[in-house]
């Protein structure tokens, strides 16, 4: 298993462990982060709160949303408390430049 540290917008600091995406870590409780290998380190496609669920889908339809923009591994920091995890996905999207947000349909336009 892997370990990354990515940084959120306040400067904090999280560290996020390596998972199979063949495995069942959609239903571990925490924040995902998917993300592409590149020349430069680990490119953040998506970043999702998993709620601890068995047969929770909606990870797995995110996942499957950033594989569409080149992600191929989950990185998962675990976190129980509910409010941690919705602060944690909240700094770590506003500190990275992810590839899309959740929920948005279409990538930005360049200007």
């Amino acid at each position: 298993m892997q370990k990354v540290i990515f940084s959120g917008k306040s400067g904090s600091n999280y560290s996020f462990q390596s998972r199979d995406p063949a495995t069942n870590w959609a239903k571990e409780r925490g924040v995902a982060v998917f993300a592409t290998k590149t020349s430069f380190g680990w490119r953040v496609v998506g970043v999702s709160s998993l709620r601890g669920r068995d047969h929770d889908v909606q990870p797995i339809w995110r996942y499957a949303q950033a594989r569409r923009f080149g992600a191929n591994k989950v990185f998962v920091c675990p976190e129980h408390d509910t409010r941690r995890r919705s602060d944690i996905t909240a700094d770590i999207n506003g500190g990275l430049t992810a590839l899309y947000s959740i929920g948005q349909d279409t990538l930005p336009r360049a200007a």
